[in-house]
Order: structure tokens, then C-alpha cells, then sequence
């Protein structure tokens, strides 16, 4: 009787879990389980539906990260890298797995998004006529895109999120191997440039050819740890977390890209006012400290660096002509500025459709616009580079699904989870600033991150608009095991 008496008393969370979830197993979705460490009741009715299915899928989620990190540094077949080669088997899984039934408007969007540029692209081959980088744009172009299309349609959103957070944590975790041991040896995965070591302030680059791109990553990175933290309940989990979050400042400093410690550096004010929100008296102290850090770092240097900055600026001999005044500025800002110009006019010359899908390099080619750039062909602006490539529909409907992005992101301030109290300000932030992230690549239709990035912030919005996994949902939807008391007499 006691034997029994210890059974009926058992917690659910005394009951045998799923290896490295903490969760009780639920029939049909362990693999799953296994690889998120969170299920909800539509998420089991998705992948107990076809197992092996809802497995390739949380798989190939899991791995996408890694794979777009290292991007053609991991093979494939000819230009289709693993990377691509992913993203193909992703969109084949969803097709063939069970879609979901739940009415979402961020699916919609997300939908209408990728048939308008699929549509516009088409058109705009036909009328405009391939360009030297069509072939190579409309590849990274195709794989951003079923990417979306396949995380649209999929069921078990709040799963797959957790998923690709977790291998999220792995691509950081593998890329900063090799980032120290880029700073300690100088060996190099990739460069854009044979005698980088020769350049004035030329950072590390790891796997993505240049300061800039890795220092990118390492912003989505910080997001994508924020949120992972924030979500999971797991304590190793957690503790991996945090300690990616304290080294990502460190690697960014390595890169010696301005753009990104400036962002950065918002995105952990923007954390620790969160962590702070709920204690009124110290987060107040830590602002009043921030500001007394501030004076006296300005104060204690030889001199100011926004000083500097002007009068090297004001001796550059650069400066951009706007409604009339001379505005001095750098020779990176000025050659931004031109690009920026040369995008404008490139999208005035075909409002609707642009110019065409990679046509911007040749445009500038061939424009004469590259002895105003200095020889930089590459928009350098991700919003110029959508538009003026596929036109003003494209990049309107692209702007109306960064905006449900950003309202589904702030939507969840208002949830009681650990999502609400940590990552929220951050993901919303990390949208805000994607105007600046996006001048940081070269090209921001061709890493393979900023896709990856662009998935995570849309499973983050379908995750708070269909049914959540937090406590009381998982408490209140999972199905229950028969009390041993019902077998009591």
C-alpha cells in the first residue's frame, strides 16, 4: 500500500523524461522532444502523424545554422553547398509532412512575400534579361526563400524554434573554436583579401571572408542566445547560453567593425534594462553608473573620439552635398552615401520591379557610377539592395513582414513566460536595427545568416501567434497518464 501511495504522489515532474528535454515523453513526438525540448499538443499531432517526418525536419532545423555559418566552406554539389542542399530537403519535408490548420497571419504574409518575389523575379528576368551575378544572387535568393516557405507551412512552430536556437548554440559554439585560433595563430578559414594582416585594422573573419560578415553573425547570434536562454528550461542549456552571451562582446572587439560594437554595445544596455525592469532602485543605479562610466571614459582619454572622428572627417576631403550644406564625412560613409545614390537612381529607372535580380553590380559597372563609389560595386545597404533590384512591391511587402515580425516579437512582452521577460526587447531591437545590420555585408541577399536570421524571427512570431508551449499550456494541453489512485480499490 505504501509503494502505492509513493506512485499516485509522484509529480509530473518526478515521471520519467525525455533524455535532455526534462519533459515527460508524449507519444509520437520523443525525436522531436529530444531535439527542441518542448512540444505542445499541435506540435504532437503534427509529428506523431508522420515520425519520421517531424524527425528529418527538427534535423535538418538543427543543422541549418552550423551549415550556414561555414556557408561554401561545406561542400555540396557545384554551387549548391550543403547549405542550399538543406534548405531544398527542408522544403521537400514540409511539403510531404502535414501542414498547419491554425488561421495565421504571419503564414499569409510570409507566403505572399515569397510569390511576390518569385513572381517579380521572374518578370524581371524576362523583361531586364539576366545579369554577370543573376545566376549566383537568384541561388541564395531561391534557398532564403524555401527556407521561409517551408518554415511557414510547418506545424510545431514553438518546437522547431527550439531547435534552431539549440543549433544555434552548436554554429556559435564551432565558429568560436576557430575564431581563437585565429587570434592566436592567424590561420585563417576564409579571406577576402591575400594580405589581410597587412590592412590597417582588419579584424578576423573565421568562415565568412570578411570583418563585417562574422561581426554580423555575431549580432543574430547574440539575439538567437537571448532568445535561447530566455525560452529554455534546461540549466545546462541555460548555462551554455550564457556564457556564448559573455564571449560575443570579446570576438566582436576582434573584428574591429565600428557598425557592430556600436549595435552590439545597444543590445546589452537594451539586456540588462531587462534584467533590471523588475527592480526599479537598481536599474536606476545602473543607468546613473552607465552615465558616470561615459563622462569619465570621454574625459580620461587624450580626446574625444567623436572630435576626432570630425576633424578626421573634416581632413578627409569627403563630404555629402544635402539641401545645401557640405556635411564632411569619411571615405567609408562617402563611398556608402554614392552606393546608396546609385541604388536609388537604379530603382527610378523601373519603380516596380527594379532592376533585376543581381543587376546592381553591373549597374554601377557600367553607369559610371564606380568612380564615385571608388571602385566598390556592392550595394553595402540591404533595403537599397531590395529595392532597387526587384522594385517598390517587393520591398513594401518585405517592409509589412518585418513589421508583423516586430509586432508578434512585442506581443510577447505581455506573456508571463521567460520569453516575455528576457527576449522580447531584444528580438524587437534586433529589428529596429536591421536597417544599420544590413549596411554591414557587402550583399545581404547572399550570406546564407541573414536568411537563418530572417527564419528565426519568423518561427519567433508564429510561435507567440499559435499555441504556446509556455508552463501552463504545456500543463494544461499535454495529455495525461492514468493516475495509479483509478487502479486503487
Amino acid at each position: 500500500m505504501e509503494r502505492t501511495s509513493a506512485i499516485a504522489a509522484m509529480t509530473q515532474e518526478e515521471q520519467p523524461m525525455v533524455w535532455g528535454t526534462g519533459r515527460v515523453p508524449v507519444d509520437g513526438v520523443g525525436p522531436v522532444a529530444v531535439a527542441t525540448g518542448s512540444t505542445t499538443t499541435e506540435d504532437a499531432a503534427s509529428f506523431s502523424t508522420k515520425p519520421a517526418v517531424g524527425r528529418v525536419m527538427a534535423a535538418v532545423v538543427y543543422l541549418l545554422p552550423a551549415l550556414a555559418a561555414f556557408g561554401p566552406l561545406i561542400p555540396g554539389i557545384g554551387s549548391l553547398f550543403a547549405f542550399r542542399l538543406a534548405a531544398v530537403l527542408l522544403l521537400i519535408v514540409a511539403l510531404l509532412s502535414k501542414k498547419g490548420q491554425t488561421r495565421s497571419a504571419t503564414r499569409t504574409i510570409t507566403l505572399i512575400l515569397a510569390v511576390t518575389w518569385l513572381f517579380v523575379t521572374a518578370v524581371g528576368l524576362l523583361v531586364a534579361g539576366p545579369s554577370s551575378n543573376t545566376f549566383s544572387e537568384l541561388l541564395s535568393l531561391l534557398t532564403g526563400l524555401a527556407i521561409l516557405i517551408a518554415i511557414a507551412i510547418a506545424r510545431a512552430p514553438v518546437a522547431l524554434l527550439m531547435a534552431l536556437l539549440r543549433g544555434w548554440l552548436l554554429a556559435y559554439g564551432v565558429i568560436s573554436v576557430y575564431a581563437v585560433i585565429e587570434i592566436v595563430t592567424g590561420f585563417s578559414l576564409s579571406s577576402s583579401y591575400a594580405d589581410e594582416r597587412a590592412l590597417d585594422g582588419w579584424g578576423i573573419t573565421v568562415s565568412f571572408y570578411n570583418p563585417n560578415n562574422y561581426a554580423t553573425f555575431l549580432l543574430f547570434s547574440y539575439i538567437a542566445l537571448v532568445v535561447l536562454w530566455s525560452r529554455s528550461r534546461g540549466r545546462g542549456t541555460r548555462l551554455a547560453a550564457a556564457l556564448a552571451i559573455i564571449t560575443v562582446p570579446v570576438f566582436m572587439a576582434a573584428t574591429n567593425s565600428r557598425t557592430g560594437v556600436l549595435i552590439l554595445a545597444v543590445f546589452v544596455l537594451v539586456s540588462i534594462f531587462l534584467a533590471l525592469r523588475a527592480r526599479p532602485g537598481l536599474m536606476i543605479m545602473f543607468l546613473l553608473l552607465t552615465l558616470v562610466a561615459l563622462i569619465l571614459v570621454l574625459e580620461g582619454i587624450a580626446q574625444n573620439p567623436f572630435e576626432g572622428y570630425a576633424q578626421y572627417a573634416g581632413t578627409s576631403g569627403y563630404a555629402i552635398e544635402f539641401i545645401g550644406l557640405s556635411i564632411p564625412i569619411d571615405i567609408s560613409t562617402f563611398v556608402r552615401w554614392q552606393l546608396v545614390l546609385a541604388g536609388l537612381t537604379l530603382a527610378g529607372s523601373n519603380l516596380a520591379l527594379g532592376g533585376g535580380a543581381g543587376s546592381f553590380e553591373d549597374y554601377v559597372d557600367l553607369s559610371g557610377a564606380r568612380g564615385q563609389t571608388l571602385g566598390i560595386v556592392n550595394p553595402h545597404n540591404g533595403f537599397i539592395e531590395v529595392l532597387s533590384q526587384y522594385g517598390a512591391i517587393v520591398f513594401v511587402v518585405f517592409i509589412i513582414w518585418l513589421f508583423r515580425m516586430l509586432q508578434m516579437a512585442s506581443r510577447a512582452r505581455r506573456r508571463p513566460n521567460r520569453f516575455s521577460s528576457g527576449g522580447w526587447m531584444v528580438v524587437a531591437v534586433g529589428i529596429v536595427c536591421l536597417p544599420f545590420i544590413l549596411t554591414m555585408h557587402s550583399s545581404a541577399i547572399e550570406p546564407s545568416t541573414t536568411w537563418i536570421y530572417f527564419a528565426m524571427l519568423l518561427l519567433i512570431a508564429r510561435s507567440e501567434e499559435e499555441p504556446q508551449d509556455d508552463e501552463q499550456s504545456v500543463a494544461s494541453t499535454r495529455p495525461q497518464r492514468p493516475s495509479p489512485r483509478s487502479f486503487v480499490r
